[in-house]
């Protein structure tokens, strides 16, 4: 089971990877995770059930206001996951702040970026 939050060109280029492996191997689940729910969602489901087995939003980030809901998405995308690939290239952001959390929780973190 593969996690993205579908956001930037990072997350494109890891889902489409993943695509590309569930034709050999069509046990995977590409999922995407997202921090709250949006309108687009409904107007282009089946867009977005031709990318993704499923897509989430966390019961635990529910009511959260949306500019502040990123970090605990991506905290809850760490807390349910074995390895994190991540490509961070600077020392501050989303991504970096995730990168963190998942060192100071014990993950394995492959870092694309470095």
């Amino acid at each position: 089971m593969f996690y993205t939050g579908a956001i930037g060109e990072f997350d494109t280029r890891f889902s489409s990877a993943v695509r590309k492996a569930k034709v050999r191997y069509p046990q995977i689940k590409l999922v995407c995770i997202k921090p709250y729910f949006t309108n687009d969602l409904n107007i282009n489901k089946e867009y977005y059930c031709s990318l993704y087995d499923d897509i989430i939003i966390p019961p635990e980030i529910i009511g959260i206001y949306y500019k502040a809901a990123i970090k605990p998405r991506n905290q809850w995308m760490v807390d349910h996951c074995d390895l994190i690939i991540s490509y961070v290239i600077r020392s501050y952001g989303g991504a970096t702040q995730a990168v963190r959390y998942a060192c100071n929780q014990g993950r394995h973190i492959i870092n694309l970026g470095e």
